[in-house]
């Protein structure tokens, strides 16, 4: 199951630019973008996790959605889901290992979950 998460307030750079040890960081980021935003023209930014709330991913997630869209970047935000725990612990085994935490690979078991769509 897969749902596109409405973002409907959320800070824009102009706040965080209001914040004097921010500003420079504000001003630079807008300037780097002013030079690779162009190149995204016609793409979506397609920001994919599995849960909107709770958590560090989904609590920064409208707050990081709202800066790239702030800069040009057109960014949609979609939380993928399961009711089978199984793909909870999965998605959660990916997530250590983008943090380099855990044992690469997936079992016989993942493969055949993920094939019938059950993780």
């Amino acid at each position: 199951m897969m749902q596109k998460v409405s973002i409907k307030d959320h800070l824009h750079l102009a706040h965080y630019a209001d914040r004097a040890y921010l500003s420079a960081a504000v001003h630079d980021l807008k300037m780097s973008a002013r030079l690779l935003v162009p190149r995204l023209k016609g793409r979506t930014v397609w920001m994919v996790n599995s849960t909107a709330h709770g958590g560090g991913v989904a609590e920064m997630m409208p707050r990081l959605v709202g800066m790239l869209r702030d800069v040009g970047v057109k960014t949609e935000w979609v939380v993928m889901g399961s009711k089978d725990p199984a793909f909870f612990e999965l998605t959660k085994r990916i997530h250590n290992l983008i943090h380099d935490f855990g044992t690469p690979g997936f079992s016989e078991l993942d493969r055949t979950r993920c094939r019938r769509g059950s993780a």
